[in-house]
């Protein structure tokens, strides 16, 4: 499935990664993600646009998520950090648990760790 999301070209420039586009699509299979990263990512969802979301909704068209790298792993930061904006004190370390075991689990699944 393709995924397209923002990318932060400055920041890639500055890792030194080229990215000549700031909207990249890149190709992932659902089936090869731990569960928590395909709910995290369904979450955004609006046809293959990995897009923000606003407690309110008033934006006429979608925004897309920005990364700071063209990979899956900086999607699911970006997502994980998005979320902890919106959440409320309560809830931020939860956020922020459930992001860093999504990214554990992808490391383990696609054998990094």
């Amino acid at each position: 499935m393709k995924l397209r999301f923002a990318v932060d070209q400055a920041e890639c420039f500055r890792q030194g990664i080229d990215c000549p586009k700031s909207i990249t699509v890149i190709e992932v299979n659902p089936a090869d993600l731990p569960l928590d990263a395909r709910i995290l990512i369904a979450d955004h969802l609006h046809g293959i646009d990995v897009c923000v979301t606003t407690p309110a909704s008033t934006q006429d068209q979608p925004v897309h998520i920005k990364a700071t790298r063209p990979t899956l792993e900086s999607l699911l930061s970006a997502l994980g950090f998005h979320d902890l904006q919106l959440g409320d004190d309560e809830n931020i370390h939860e956020a922020m648990k459930r992001s860093t075991h999504i990214l554990s689990q992808l490391r383990k699944k696609l054998g990094e760790d």
